[in-house]
């Protein structure tokens, strides 16, 4: 996952006085964007694994950070937190509605750039014609 150069891992730390729930929120929803933003599992687990390091520098217990992936990982395999811009996945028996997460047709991707809305002008007047060209 991509990370800011003035990245700073400045997750709350687990020793302050906040409340459990919220040290945990932060924690969970780290490993929830983690799975709606990496469509790769083998790339998911890496970027669990590295999240688990983080939390971990910032005070976390690792029986905390364990039961938070076991369960986002469990979750994950049965279709739930898919990553945002899938395209297929076998969803058929486990009664979840694949089109709730699924972008419609074709996407196009890339890095920031100062032009983006010349290049997404471009892209637009001509979206048909790549479209046609896919397999």
């Amino acid at each position: 996952m991509f990370r800011k150069e003035t990245y700073s891992n400045a997750f709350l730390h687990f020793s302050s006085c906040h409340p459990l729930s919220q040290k945990r929120s932060v924690v969970k929803g780290q490993l929830v964007r983690a799975g709606q933003m990496i469509s790769q599992d083998m790339e998911f687990l890496l970027e669990c694994d590295k999240l688990g390091e983080m939390f971990f520098k910032r005070g976390c217990p690792e029986s905390l950070e364990n039961d938070l992936m076991n369960e986002l990982k469990e979750k994950r395999s049965r279709g739930f937190y898919q990553p945002i811009l899938a395209t297929e996945h076998s969803y058929e028996g486990q009664g979840i509605n694949k089109e709730k997460n699924l972008v419609n047709g074709p996407s196009f991707i890339t890095a920031f750039s100062m032009d983006a809305y010349y290049i997404m002008d471009i892209i637009k007047k001509n979206w048909d014609l790549l479209k046609s060209d896919l397999p």
